[in-house]
């Protein structure tokens, strides 16, 4: 029997992302937990949910997600078209970054995250 959407609450939505997490760290992903805790580390009002089978994160648990991440060959974070790209961009530029790929979660990797994170969640 399916479930309603409205029934479903924040709690059950981060257990899914939770669970998720996990099955990519038991796959090979370790840096699954590690970009969870970031994203959350830099607003931790957001509401992590599946997204397209993705951990995504919103402003409310109806929201439009707002940022995600996934893995195949590469990691890949990115932020929704619900967000407003100008608040990422430097002045007069005329294309903006949506998405990167990680080689390496570390250090400045970490802090850029945050700041995308901040920024794109005000």
């Amino acid at each position: 029997m399916s479930t309603s959407r409205r029934s479903v609450t924040s709690e059950d939505q981060k257990n899914d992302v939770l669970a998720k997490i996990d099955h990519y760290t038991q796959h090979g992903f370790p840096e699954a937990t590690r970009l969870h805790e970031l994203i959350m580390q830099a607003n931790p009002a957001l509401y992590p949910r599946l997204w397209y089978g993705m951990p995504g994160y919103a402003k409310t648990k109806d929201s439009a997600v707002l940022c995600f991440f996934r893995k195949d060959t590469l990691i890949s974070f990115g932020i929704t078209e619900s967000v407003d790209v100008a608040s990422l961009a430097e002045e007069n530029q005329s294309i903006f970054p949506s998405a990167w790929y990680i080689t390496e979660l570390k250090g400045s990797a970490e802090q850029a995250i945050r700041t995308v994170v901040a920024k794109a969640t005000l």
